[in-house]
């Protein structure tokens, strides 16, 4: 890649009080929030067959959103991280399944400079969740 990019490492902690969830993910700014959703459902073991929604503002469904739902403007697919000006100390809220409704908050702690192409990872993995996606739908 000829142009400079951004890596971000992101905490994203499942939304309950009774559970400690937390991953930390790095990931590419030319990387998509369909490709963010699909690590994150990855590394919590959960099927990627629902609907999702990512937020920067709080609001699901308002101009600083972004879905793979086929009838809403803001496509998860084609955005990247490094289009959306997302910055250190930023919380997005990610929500998947629309129906069941599983929360997570995703805070960005820390965004580098970068030359080239770096796979997606997942860097920490603390808890399980007790409720797996199958039994809970």
């Amino acid at each position: 890649m000829g142009n400079e990019s951004k890596t971000y490492q992101l905490k994203i902690q499942f939304k309950n009080d009774n559970e400690e969830v937390i991953r930390r993910i790095r990931i590419f700014g030319e990387d998509t929030f369909d490709d963010l959703s699909k690590s994150i459902l990855e590394s919590i073991e959960f099927e990627q067959d629902q609907l999702y929604a990512f937020s920067l503002d709080d609001d699901f469904f308002g101009p600083y959103s972004y879905h793979i739902h086929p009838d809403l403007d803001q496509d998860s697919t084609s955005i990247t991280l490094n289009e959306t000006g997302i910055r250190k100390g930023q919380r997005i809220r990610y929500l998947y399944d629309f129906k069941v409704e599983w929360e997570f908050d995703i805070i960005v702690e820390e965004i580098k400079s970068t030359d080239k192409y770096e796979k997606i990872a997942i860097i920490e993995s603390v808890g399980k969740l007790k409720q797996n996606y199958k039994s809970k739908s």
